[in-house]
């Protein structure tokens, strides 16, 4: 669902056929519980890349066996991308793709976000703390009169998304959590080391944009 407000440009997709498409990959992926990552996160998302030439590869294959996207850069050298996705894992959200006009360089990262926190105040105070999560960044790169533009849709682990043109920008899921002891907190600093978050954040590109 986009944000209120939010126009999704004619070049970005929404489409039911894709996920049926893959619905027995999506299968074999869960059982092997390969969305799952070694440094603690999990997917909620993979991609698929189609070229010019209609063949397509995905971010597994039918077995549920993670692929390089280092087959996807290979294989561009020959036939060029028109088309890519951001397929969930859970079949009741939809599949965000886009489709690549003539001139346009695709741009899909996956950016991890660690834990930050801040400090709401208030009669009742409460931390308002992000999930350990990760933000999809689907859309194109172009050159207009001599400069570089960017088109990226930001999508959400709970599916929504948004236009926005920094790759760091956060659009991130918060959660309140109560706070007990705030009492010798005076700043954001001092709450994240209380917590012992260090608030970075770093990007994932799957392909350079």
């Amino acid at each position: 669902m986009a944000d209120k407000g939010d126009t999704t440009p004619s070049p970005f997709v929404e489409t039911k056929s894709i996920l049926e498409q893959y619905s027995n990959t999506i299968e074999k992926v869960l059982e092997k519980n390969n969305h799952k990552t070694k440094d603690g996160y999990t997917y909620c998302y993979f991609w698929v890349v189609r070229f010019s030439d209609k063949k397509q590869i995905s971010q597994y294959d039918e077995q549920g066996n993670e692929v390089m996207y280092k087959e996807v850069l290979d294989y561009q050298k020959k036939s060029p991308i028109t088309k890519a996705w951001f397929i969930p894992f859970d079949t009741s959200k939809q599949a965000h793709g886009i489709t690549l006009q003539k001139g346009q360089k695709l741009i899909i990262v996956r950016r991890r976000v660690q834990p930050w926190c801040t400090l709401m105040k208030g009669k009742h105070e409460k931390l308002l703390r992000t999930i350990k999560q990760i933000i999809y960044l689907l859309g194109y790169e172009e050159i207009i009169k001599g400069k570089v533009r960017k088109t990226v849709l930001h999508i959400n682990e709970l599916g929504d998304t948004i236009m926005n043109n920094d790759f760091n920008y956060n659009y991130v899921i918060k959660r309140e959590v109560p706070v007990k002891d705030t009492k010798h907190v005076k700043s954001v600093k001092d709450l994240k080391a209380k917590l012992k978050d260090n608030g970075n954040m770093y990007s994932e590109y799957i392909v350079d944009g």
